[in-house]
Formats: structure tokens, sequence, C-alpha cells
């Protein structure tokens, strides 16, 4: 009798010890599976923000070249172009005032 109560206990043991494995087989798999997934959004992240910073450090360089090629003009230069835009009605042919201008 009391062999075949301890065989029946041998059993169940064995029995939930195997669920109990798959149990943690599933789980480890979801778990690796969460973790490829948030390690792909991740790197997504980190190209997106690379390509951010080299689009802005482009659009940096592009800046710093338009302001090189740039004329500044002093205010006493502003007033004298103003000056030339309003007789630019005047004339015939105001080509060669834009020009100068």
């Amino acid at each position: 009798m009391l062999d075949i109560e301890y065989q029946n206990k041998e059993r169940e043991y064995q029995e939930s010890l195997k669920l109990l494995e798959e149990s943690y087989g599933n789980i480890q798999n979801k778990l690796i599976a969460e973790t490829g997934q948030i390690k792909d959004e991740l790197n997504k992240m980190l190209s997106t923000r690379a390509a951010a910073i080299q689009a802005q450090l482009e659009e940096e360089k592009i800046q710093q070249q338009s302001e090189y090629y740039s004329l500044s003009i002093d205010d006493i230069g502003k007033k004298e172009i103003r000056i030339l835009q309003s007789i630019e009605s005047e004339l015939r042919d105001p080509r060669p005032i834009r020009m100068i201008i």
C-alpha cells in the first residue's frame, strides 16, 4: 500500500516538475523574444538619433557656408541701397541700377 502511494506521489512530483520546466522554458523564450524586440527598437532609435544629428550638422555647415559667401552691409550701405531703389522707377532701363545694388 505504501509502495503504491509512494509511486503515485513520485509520479505527481515528476509531472509537476515537468510542468514547471515547460513553464520555465516558455517564460524564458518569451523574455528572450521581448529582449530581442527591445534591442531592435533601441537600435532603430539610435540610428534615428544618429541621422538627426548628422542632418543637424549638415544644416549648420550649410548655414556657415551661406554666411561665409554673404556680404554684410552696414546701415549706411542699406540706406544707399534704398535710395537707389527709390529712383529705379524713374529710369528708362533700371537694369544697371539693379546690377549696382
